[in-house]
């Protein structure tokens, strides 16, 4: 914990990594932010991830918006896992897509298809477009 590292990851079967989950995040409470999920793209294999509490998608989203300029009601979010609700909750409009987790849509303002059928580049694309139509 001494090193500047912004994220850790570790790939293992669940039985291996639920407990180091459980210990790093009762020792580093209020350092760090711990997730235990599931590969959906690989069944059987979690990810644990560590990030710093500053280094999370939410604090990030906050950054960028700061740093160009616009406003958190410019931001669109996508997302699919658990790591991905605090950042739905900062943006003004939240897309889950179809195979994201059932507690990620709970906070999703919207459910587009699923992102193996590029439904995150079809929407943004509309999107893009209707704004170009608008400027016209």
């Amino acid at each position: 914990m001494d090193e500047q590292i912004v994220c850790f990851t570790i790939i293992d079967t669940k039985g291996n990594l639920e407990e180091l989950a459980f210990i790093l995040d009762e020792k580093y409470t209020g350092m760090i932010e711990v997730h235990c999920i599931e590969n959906d793209y690989s069944p059987g294999w979690y990810w644990l991830t560590i990030h710093d509490v500053k280094a999370t998608k939410d604090q990030a989203i906050k950054e960028l918006v700061r740093i160009t300029g616009h406003r958190m009601d410019d931001l669109i979010v996508f997302g699919d896992n658990s790591n991905d609700i605090k950042m739905f909750k900062k943006a003004s409009k939240a897309i889950a897509v179809d195979n994201a987790r059932d507690e990620v849509k709970e906070y999703a303002d919207e459910i587009i298809g699923a992102n193996i059928e590029d439904s995150v580049v079809m929407y943004i694309n509309k999107v893009y477009q209707h704004m170009k139509s608008d400027s016209l």
